[in-house]
C-alpha cells in the first residue's frame, strides 16, 4: 500500500464496516453482513455507498464505482 501506489483498497470478510488510512492508502469495507428477519446484521451497512476517486471518467461500462459487499 501506499499513496503512490494505491488510492483504495476495498475488502470483505468482515461483519463490521471500516474506513481507514494506512500509509496514505484508504481501506474500505462496508458489508451487510447476514440479514435474518429482514434486519442486516451490520447497522452500518450502505447499500448507496459510491466512492468517488477523483481520476476522471470511468471506463465504458462502469458508470460509477459502488462498493458494497453481502
Amino acid at each position: 500500500m501506499g499513496k503512490d501506489r494505491v488510492r483504495l483498497w476495498v475488502h470483505g470478510h468482515t461483519h463490521d464496516s471500516f474506513d481507514y488510512t494506512v500509509d496514505g492508502t484508504r481501506v474500505l469495507c462496508n458489508p451487510r453482513g447476514y440479514a435474518r428477519d429482514d434486519i442486516n446484521e451490520n447497522a452500518a451497512f450502505d447499500p448507496k455507498l459510491t466512492v468517488d476517486l477523483g481520476v476522471g471518467p470511468p471506463p465504458t461500462g462502469m458508470a460509477g464505482l459502488t462498493v458494497a459487499a453481502g
